[in-house]
């Protein structure tokens, strides 16, 4: 048995189709239930149809003695299989709650599926599902936020955007979900301006997202390079002056592969991880990416019209839900990125926001649209006048380096 996460990004099984039941549960007044669920292609589930397994068994468990309902489908997996039984629900749930004016009937996020092979828990939770994972600093990031963010004096963009966000994270259906971080992302941009909305999220949002590489990448090899030296129970080379046993420093991995080739600080640094060799290829390839303004700039600039035509795409899905009410393909990978957009951008502005208590939402959106292309056209004509802090705009580590300026 296996216990599964709807959305999910898992390819379906065999092209064959396959003979399904999926017990659900549903959550509501019982007489109700019983009357819409008794027939319309469902049964009230007996115990033969929960498997003796772990799975089966627990499930059973978990609608503490409730009544679940079996439904009959032919799928090719057993996502798909839970899809075509959410169908089905929704398709009573919904016409019910519109006549009765209220939400009276909720399907369960938990659907369990069972074919001759393997028995297996599909969940719907939205918050389970997204690639972004949960900060370890949560707590105390919200509180330094609301400490420092006057929020009394913003206008209710920001609120809403935040509020459309936790809506979508709450329910579990990814059509929804989808809609509702698409809401919170056109409430974050705000109405300024006779541009369409989707254009003023791409103006907005894709300098913020791309022009995050270069510190992402630098901090993902920093946080690899101080996993190995703790686990080989050694300590950085003489030149990485910044860094210990305890800490290896992002300027370190900066100097490195900013560097021209051979230079002092990659032979190092690939010389002091020669055991592991994916290490050393990553910090290779890192130098092969970084070290060459013109790529930085070329790959930058890819990135955003990458960022741009995804965005766009998560703009036509969105339609596609709200104006025809079909489902996107792939639409729980739309929502995984819609959701990472949000949340880097909202973070971004955040922080400025604590750091600058008079600036507004237009005015940091807009900072980092100006700062992004203040990058990309001073790498093509002064490279060495990029500063750091354009890259790694929190870090106080970088103040005053600019890593493609000639060495002294």
């Amino acid at each position: 048995g296996t216990h599964l996460v709807w959305p999910s990004n898992c390819l379906n099984e065999p092209d064959h189709l396959r003979q399904f039941h999926c017990v659900v549960h549903l959550i509501g007044n019982a007489s109700h239930v019983h009357s819409l669920f008794g027939h319309n292609g469902f049964r009230q589930a007996k115990t033969k149809d929960f498997p003796l397994n772990a799975e089966g068994q627990s499930f059973k468990e978990s609608i503490s003695g409730e009544a679940g309902f079996r439904y009959e489908t032919v799928a090719k997996s057993h996502l798909a299989a839970a899809a075509n039984t959410i169908r089905a629900c929704r398709r009573i749930i919904d016409v019910f709650n519109l006549y009765q004016n209220r939400a009276s009937l909720e399907l369960d996020a938990n659907i369990l599926v069972v074919d001759a092979r393997r028995t297996t828990v599909v969940s719907r939770h939205t918050e389970e599902s997204l690639a972004t994972k949960p900060s370890s600093a949560a707590r105390s990031l919200t509180r330094e936020v609301l400490e420092a963010v006057p929020f009394n004096k913003l206008d209710l963009g920001l609120e809403n955007a935040l509020e459309q966000h936790s809506l979508a994270l709450s329910t579990t259906e990814p059509k929804a979900s989808l809609v509702g971080i698409w809401t919170a992302l056109e409430c974050l941009v705000g109405s300024d301006g006779r541009d369409a909305s989707v254009n003023r999220i791409v103006e907005w949002l894709a300098p913020i997202i791309a022009l995050r590489r270069v510190e992402k990448i630098t901090r993902y090899l920093a946080v690899r390079c101080h996993g190995y030296f703790k686990a080989a129970s050694h300590s950085p080379s003489s030149p990485f002056v910044r860094s210990s046993f305890h800490y290896f420093s992002p300027r370190d991995v900066l100097d490195a592969i900013t560097g021209k080739e051979d230079n002092e600080f990659v032979l190092r640094l690939l010389s002091d991880v020669a055991d592991d060799p994916l290490l050393r290829f990553r910090i290779h390839n890192a130098w092969r990416s970084f070290h060459d303004p013109t790529r930085v700039r070329r790959d930058l600039i890819t990135s955003h019209r990458k960022l741009q035509w995804h965005l766009e795409r998560i703009y036509r899905a969105r339609n596609l839900t709200v104006h025809r009410g079909r489902t996107p393909q792939f639409v729980s990978e739309l929502v995984d990125r819609a959701q990472h957009y949000f949340t880097r951008c909202v973070s971004r502005v955040l922080a400025d926001l604590r750091d600058q208590p008079n600036w507004t939402v237009s005015t940091a959106l807009e900072q980092h649209r100006q700062r992004f292309h203040f990058v990309v056209e001073r790498l093509k004509t002064e490279p060495g006048g990029v500063p750091a802090r354009c890259l790694f705009p929190r870090d106080d580590e970088f103040q005053g380096c600019y890593p493609w300026a000639p060495a002294d």
